[in-house]
């Protein structure tokens, strides 16, 4: 039997603390009254609520919603596999209760990796929406997620035909002209296109 209650939280040990309490089963009665003098039913005016006590050795977990000040980067591939470094607070993991946390990027759900209390860490999956962003929520159980404010935007992969010039002082400085295709504006705020220059190992040639 498939049984869903809401619930509330009231009690010291656990109002705005956290922490694991007991489940109990139970079930409310109404009480009616009876007029005589008129033979009339009444109102309802209490409740009888009957608590089974064999259901006491279940354990539900009450956690504080994280929050989130920072993520970064905000884009990547449309291939995936950016981690994505999601910083705030009160993130946690607590194997026994089933507290882990989760990240949420448009409408894919992600097991995120623990590293401390403010801070998760995010692998991006694929995503072919390319046009807009994305939008992120965190959650500490996969069912309850909460919207951080924050978005990730998906590109494809640039591909460079050409750059001019293809030389220039070792002092730096040189401005270059990059020609290609599937390149993206979307670089929230960035005015250029990061490059990145690595230098190329030279194989020494030798003759007899």
């Amino acid at each position: 039997m498939d049984i869903s209650y809401e619930y509330t939280v009231d009690t010291p040990d656990v109002k705005g603390m956290g922490g694991a309490v007991y489940v109990q089963l139970s079930e409310r009665v109404s009480i009616q009254t009876i007029d005589h003098s008129q033979k009339k039913r009444g109102e309802i005016t209490d409740f009888i609520e009957t608590i089974y006590p064999d259901s006491s050795n279940i354990e539900f977990y009450f956690y504080r919603q994280p929050f989130v000040k920072k993520i970064e980067p905000t884009s990547g591939l449309a291939t995936g596999g950016t981690v994505l470094s999601i910083t705030g607070g009160w993130f946690m993991q607590k194997p026994e209760y089933g507290v882990y946390p989760f990240c949420k990027i448009g409408g894919s759900i992600i097991r995120a990796k623990y590293v401390q209390s403010n801070r998760i860490l995010c692998v991006t999956p694929p995503s072919s929406d390319i046009l807009t962003p994305s939008s992120v929520a965190v959650s500490l159980n996969g069912v309850d997620f909460h919207d951080t404010g924050f978005t990730f935007s998906y590109y494809e992969k640039p591909v460079i035909i050409d750059i001019q010039p293809r030389s220039g002082s070792v002092e730096g400085g040189t401005e270059i002209w990059l020609k290609g295709t599937k390149f993206s504006n979307i670089t929230h705020g960035m005015k250029t296109v990061r490059c990145r220059f690595r230098q190329i190992m030279e194989v020494n040639a030798t003759t007899d």
